[in-house]
């Protein structure tokens, strides 16, 4: 996931990698980030046990839009599985940069995935 750091940074947006699980939530309780991209085989510590402590972490609150990549999406269960946990949106490896930035950029303006107004928020990013 560098290339993808170096991409977001390279379009403006601040970024913070971890290349664990223990890393990722150890940040994640530091920083209130607004958009978080994991992968979900990370060594310590799950992708899918990442959303789910984070999407308890901010219960109540509008939490950051989680976006799981994975290299094996060979199967309806584990989509449901990242859908279950928490995650708003997954992606196979390699993913399309074109469109994770769009959904990053509809988040910094305050919208949904659909294009609906939500809160309005800057765009901090968390890459794996």
């Amino acid at each position: 996931m560098h290339t993808l750091a170096v991409l977001l940074r390279a379009e403006g947006h601040e970024v913070r990698a971890a290349y664990n699980g223990m890393d990722v939530m150890r940040i994640a309780r530091l920083h209130r980030f607004d958009a978080l991209i994991l992968d979900i085989e990370m060594p310590e510590m799950s992708g899918y046990a990442i959303a789910q402590e984070l999407r308890v972490l901010h219960y109540g609150t509008r939490g950051p839009l989680l976006v799981a990549i994975s290299g094996k999406w060979n199967n309806r269960s584990e989509k449901l599985l990242a859908q279950a946990v928490g995650f708003d949106h997954h992606f196979e490896k390699p993913c399309d940069p074109n469109v994770l930035l769009q959904l990053l950029a509809a988040r910094g303006r305050g919208q949904d995935a659909s294009g609906r107004n939500s809160s309005r928020g800057e765009v901090d990013h968390l890459g794996l």
